[in-house]
This record gives C-alpha cells, sequence and structure tokens, in this order.
C-alpha cells in the first residue's frame, strides 16, 4: 500500500517540472532596463519589475506557443 509520501510524489514532480519550465523561460529573456511584461523602468539585470507581471508574461508566452 503506497503511503503520503508516495501519493504525493506526482504532484511534487509537476511543481518542479513547472518551476524548471519558468526558469528556462524567464532566462531566456535578455535584461533590456525594462520590465518584459509592462515596460516599467528596472535596475540593475532584472527582467521583470514583480512576480506577477513574470507570471502573467510566462501565461501569455504558453498561450502563443500552445494556443
Amino acid at each position: 500500500m503506497a503511503n503520503e509520501a508516495d501519493k504525493s510524489q506526482p504532484s511534487q514532480e509537476l511543481a518542479i517540472s513547472l518551476a524548471v519550465r519558468q526558469a528556462r523561460k524567464a532566462s531566456e529573456l535578455t535584461p533590456t532596463g525594462r520590465c518584459g511584461y509592462c515596460g516599467a523602468a528596472l535596475a540593475g539585470e532584472l527582467r521583470f519589475c514583480d512576480a506577477d507581471c513574470r507570471d502573467d508574461y510566462e501565461r501569455q508566452a504558453l498561450r502563443r506557443r500552445y494556443g
């Protein structure tokens, strides 16, 4: 019989897979001094001004890729 750890493994693997995919997509965007989603001015090597813009950018990229 499967224990709780065995039951949670598929969801953990999915979460890790999604995190890796997000990291790869974010790394493809080159820092330009502007947010990659909303265009707000940024300091340093940032690509997005906050997590919401990053997530919205990822959602749009997925929609473009998969429809």
